[in-house]
């Protein structure tokens, strides 16, 4: 018996929740989708929940501390367990300031492209609080 099927008999032999109509939800911080078949389980990566709480934050339904709340959560889901994003990060604004006000150099762009590219939920993210800031 695999780790979803744990959780679904538990969940299904609950007596407060076992009733209960429920979405069975994994959190696949990659994206990776397994290629054995998981049932009813849906998977959901890190990506897929920043751009839901965007939404949230755009909408201007939250209060200043249930935004700000939400905003930290994105964020760090955003920069990964590891801090590899904050590293990137760095290095991303070095590139964009090298490409700026140097030659033109085109393993410097490459790199800032597939960097940018690589963190745009969290780029993204980012202009959301400064708009929301403004």
């Amino acid at each position: 018996m695999g780790q979803l099927d744990r959780y679904a008999r538990a969940i299904s032999e609950s007596k407060e929740y076992g009733s209960l109509p429920c979405y069975k939800v994994y959190l696949a911080p990659e994206g990776f989708i397994p290629e054995k078949n998981v049932g009813v389980w849906i998977p959901v990566c890190h990506e897929d929940i920043i751009w839901a709480g965007v939404g949230l934050l755009r909408d201007g339904g939250l209060g200043q501390v249930a935004w700000n709340n939400l905003y930290r959560l994105l964020a760090d889901l955003a920069t990964g367990p590891t801090g590899q994003a904050e590293e990137d990060l760095e290095e991303l604004i070095y590139l964009a300031d090298k490409l700026a006000t140097e030659d033109f150099d085109l393993n410097a762009y490459a790199r800032y492209r597939s960097l940018r590219d690589q963190n745009h939920a969290f780029i993204q993210l980012i202009a959301e609080g400064l708009e929301w800031q403004s």
